[in-house]
């Protein structure tokens, strides 16, 4: 797939958007793991797991780096950053994570 990518113009303009963002609460708005190389499936529903992390992904066929278990990402980040969204084991959603 073929995503291009925003101008610093774009993306300063899109920073409001991902501000606005509810920290407290989201929906999960995309599922979506790689079972194999190179290949994506989106779900409706998925099991997450301490030992294989998202089930059926491919991070639990390797070398396991539990830091590297799982991606969330915002939404809004998604859709101010590329032209079209190619998402890897992430689950998208629509709410802000903050660190205290």
């Amino acid at each position: 797939m073929n995503v291009g990518h925003r101008s610093y113009t774009e993306l300063t303009a899109g920073l409001a958007e991902i501000e606005r963002a509810p920290r407290e609460h989201g929906v999960l708005e995309l599922i979506v793991r790689r079972p194999v190389r190179g290949e994506r499936e989106v779900l409706a529903v998925a099991e997450l797991s301490v030992d294989e992390g998202l089930v059926g992904d491919r991070w639990g066929q390797g070398k396991r780096h539990r830091e590297n278990q799982l991606a969330v990402m915002s939404s809004r980040v998604i859709g101010c950053s590329r032209t079209s969204a190619s998402v890897g084991r992430s689950q998208v959603t629509s709410f802000m994570w903050t660190s205290t």
